[in-house]
């Protein structure tokens, strides 16, 4: 079943980024063809094992980060203390001074 859901939202994500190729309106498409079309994929290509028709997505987009907050915060920091150690290094500089 997962594999089954993988294929439909790669063949559904082609589908859309074709559509969008061709008849986005910042490429000089129209709006009203491109939405019609949008919606006729998504009515051929429900969300797969999620039981909603249509492709509807019940929940608002969460965004899932890979590492946790505390390490991701760690990072942040051990990234800005290596910058200013950088900046203190004569040399290190990617610009000169004027």
């Amino acid at each position: 079943m997962a594999e089954q859901r993988r294929d439909g939202d790669r063949d559904r994500a082609r589908a859309r980024r074709d559509v969008a190729r061709r008849l986005h309106p910042d490429r000089g498409g129209d709006p009203a063809a491109f939405v019609a079309a949008l919606a006729a994929i998504d009515g051929v290509y429900p969300a797969l094992g999620r039981g909603i028709p249509g492709g509807a997505s019940p929940d608002p987009v969460q965004v899932h980060h890979s590492r946790p907050v505390a390490v991701r915060r760690w990072a942040r920091t051990l990234r800005r203390s290596a910058r200013a150690v950088r900046r203190r290094i004569p040399g290190t500089r990617r610009y000169i001074d004027v």
